[in-house]
């Protein structure tokens, strides 16, 4: 979020052909941020929408396509997630070419109510976090794309090594040993369907909406093939961001505490084994290694970020002491 944009980077001519399949002009548009994916609310006779803009070097056409095909699939099935609006024509996706590539423009659904206050930060929450998740875990053991051609990443091209241990210095060895020794362990793990497929790949409160009690997901840009389980331990990795790092005591008991009422919810639907929950130290550690390896690529262009540098020093101590990200064990 430190790295975000605050300022639309696009023109309004470039904006009007963006929005233009959908009806829309320029004016209808309102910038909120660029990260990954630049976006815009899109507003008209009050009704609400998101226009996502895609750079092809972040995603080509057909990972895109395979993520709204999954999308569709999920919420034709009762999940509540935020489906993609179609065009005026019926299309899902709009390619625009640019300069050095094109953008890929899809409008979304925007999600009813908004984002979870500190008060409803409860047991309720997580349990209802939990069985969102199983749900879409469950349903997806049997999602096999209609054109097998049009397919989401497995999870090492999605976190290529090539591309994150080229974005770390010197000063990163213990990332970098760190990251490579757990993608060794990785490689060796069972991949069969009912603990291996199609996952969102980034659970967190900031990729939600409440909405009198019901929770909307939204943000399926991280999506690839991996395990189920770590949608499980990036929930927890990203519910633990609350608490300071230095609170270990006071982390321990949350962590024990979001477990226990979000793996309530997920065996309402779905079940993991016992031998995968065991690994959700490991996957918040891996993600806590991906997070530094991603804002290190952002620190490396904006030096002068204070507080980036903070972080990935809190990190690096972290990983240099052999500390663990939180002791918690199912």
């Amino acid at each position: 979020m430190m790295a975000e944009t605050t300022n639309s980077p696009i023109d309004d001519e470039f904006l009007a052909q963006a929005i233009a399949p959908w009806g829309g002009t320029w004016a209808d548009l309102t910038f909120v941020r660029e990260f990954a994916n630049t976006i815009y609310r899109f507003e008209r006779e009050g009704a609400a929408a998101i226009l996502r803009l895609t750079r092809s070097s972040h995603r080509t056409a057909t990972q895109v396509q395979a993520e709204l095909a999954w999308i569709n699939f999920l919420a034709a099935r009762g999940v509540a997630v935020c489906q993609p609006i179609a065009t005026l024509d019926g299309r899902w996706l709009v390619e625009l070419p640019v300069e050095g590539g094109s953008y890929m423009a899809v409008l979304w659904q925007f999600a009813p109510g908004g984002p979870p206050q500190p008060e409803d930060f409860t047991p309720d929450l997580y349990h209802k976090m939990g069985q969102l998740i199983g749900q879409m875990h469950w349903l997806s053991v049997d999602y096999t794309p209609v054109d097998p051609m049009v397919k989401r990443l497995e999870w090492f091209e999605e976190d290529a090594p090539e591309r994150l241990l080229g974005w770390l210095t010197a000063e990163d060895e213990a990332i970098r040993a760190g990251l490579e020794g757990i993608w060794v362990q990785m490689r060796g793990w069972d991949r069969g369907r009912d603990v291996y497929h199609l996952i969102h790949c980034d659970v967190h409160a900031g990729n939600l909406f409440l909405n009198h009690g019901q929770i909307h997901l939204f943000d399926f840009d991280d999506c690839c093939y991996h395990w189920r389980v770590y949608d499980l331990a990036n929930a927890l990795y990203y519910a633990l961001w609350r608490i300071p790092r230095s609170e270990t005591e006071q982390r321990a008991a949350f962590a024990q505490e979001f477990m226990t009422h979000f793996l309530a919810g997920y065996q309402t639907e779905s079940m993991i084994g016992t031998e995968w929950l065991q690994r959700i130290p490991l996957f918040m550690e891996y993600r806590d290694l991906l997070v530094y390896a991603f804002l290190r690529q952002h620190l490396n262009t904006a030096p002068e970020n204070e507080g980036l540098q903070k972080l990935l020093r809190a990190i690096r101590e972290r990983v240099e002491a052999n500390q663990p990200y939180v002791t918690w064990q199912p």
